[in-house]
């Protein structure tokens, strides 16, 4: 092989290596940004449920009849957020679920969480807290 024919083939030879390297390297973080992703939706929709519990509470202590009205966000791997009794759960569009206790007896739960702010009222109804549509609550 000729000095200029070996030449050529080895910056083709590093230069494809480095290629092989990088998308490598590529692959690895986009996966690890999905992964980080995940992990900042489900706590962005535990601080959401998180305010939801303090506004109920806060509402069920001030008594029969008190409301507020509150602008919450879920992600959109959020499929519905429900109030029964004395636990809220948080159901996912792959199936899982959280679920928080409450101190309180609720009820309820929210029009199509995940699609940016929503406007959510919350009712002591005397018997319990009402989320959501408080037509439906007693």
């Amino acid at each position: 092989m000729s000095n200029l024919g070996q030449g050529t083939f080895e910056v083709i030879l590093v230069s494809g290596a480095i290629f092989i390297v990088m998308l490598i390297l590529f692959n690895v973080l986009q996966e690890g940004g999905t992964r980080t992703s995940a992990i900042i939706d489900l706590s962005s929709a535990s601080n959401a449920l998180q305010e939801l519990d303090s506004a109920g509470q806060a509402v069920y202590e001030q008594g029969k009849g008190a409301q507020v009205t509150l602008s919450v966000s879920f992600p959109n791997d959020v499929k519905n957020v429900t109030f029964n009794n004395m636990i809220s759960t948080i159901y996912y569009k792959s199936g899982k679920y959280q679920t928080r206790s409450l101190s309180y007896n609720s009820t309820g739960s929210l029009p199509t969480p995940g699609l940016g702010p929503i406007k959510l009222r919350i009712k002591n109804t005397g018997n319990e807290v009402c989320f959501g549509n408080l037509s439906a609550c007693p």
